[in-house]
């Protein structure tokens, strides 16, 4: 994957984040059964999708630098 798709996927997964976080906070600190949040927008998937851009970030940061 060459620099430009990775940032482009890097933006693509942040954009997911965001509206999930904010579908996770629109249904407060404890979703009622039955609420709109779906599994997607749960803080897990939340989460993993974090670690998933912040791995794909230093990976763009080290191709920058020249290591890889």
């Amino acid at each position: 994957m060459d620099k430009t798709e990775r940032a482009t996927y890097i933006k693509s997964i942040v954009g997911t984040i965001e509206e999930s976080v904010s579908h996770y906070d629109a249904a407060g600190p404890y979703p009622m059964p039955g609420s709109t949040v779906s599994m997607y927008d749960s803080k897990a998937s939340i989460i993993r999708r974090c670690v998933v851009a912040r791995q794909e970030l230093l990976t763009l940061m080290k191709e920058l630098e020249g290591n890889t």
